[in-house]
């Protein structure tokens, strides 16, 4: 599974580069994943990590290709649905409210949403201006209210809310 998802997040994301600091985008998924991967998610939490923004960020990708694209690698039809129902569930193509979307996520969404917060806001800290990172903080703070799922003393939950309260600061 992680196999598949990695092949898939370098094609999704291929040439794609992040634009406050000109590195591959790439990079990013894989920070996300590694979080993932310290909080013991297993492969399916490794492979959410590496794929959360795939839907989003690559218009030839949706969730039926992405379950045939992880089936056709070899991973179950079963593996490859609830995967695919997670990232899914992370992108913001749909014009819903967000964070209602958020908050209905399943736990391992709701923590890779979180895995993904942190490495944004770690990656970015030193790019963005003290106004523009205090108006993401406040934007994130409210994405991390919303995740209902994780325990208010997760420590992943706990460091989050640290880095984006110290921008408030």
């Amino acid at each position: 599974m992680i196999e598949s998802a990695l092949r898939i997040m370098m094609i999704a994301h291929e040439g794609q580069i992040r634009k406050y600091n000109k590195m591959p985008y790439y990079v990013h998924p894989l920070e996300v994943a590694n979080t993932m991967f310290q909080h013991d998610t297993g492969q399916l939490g490794y492979s959410l990590g590496l794929l959360h923004d795939a839907i989003e960020d690559c218009v030839e990708l949706d969730t039926t290709r992405l379950i045939k694209e992880l089936v056709y690698d070899g991973v179950s039809p079963f593996d490859a649905k609830i995967l695919a129902s997670g990232v899914e569930s992370l992108s913001n193509i749909d014009h819903t409210d967000y964070n209602e979307k958020l908050n209905r996520a399943a736990y391992l969404p709701q923590l890779t949403k979180l895995a993904d917060i942190r490495s944004n806001t770690i990656r970015s800290g030193e790019y963005k201006t003290k106004e523009k990172l205090k108006k993401y903080a406040r934007k994130k703070l409210q994405n991390v209210k919303v995740l209902t799922k994780i325990e208010t003393n997760h420590p992943l939950r706990l460091e989050v809310i640290e880095i984006l309260q110290g921008h408030l600061n």
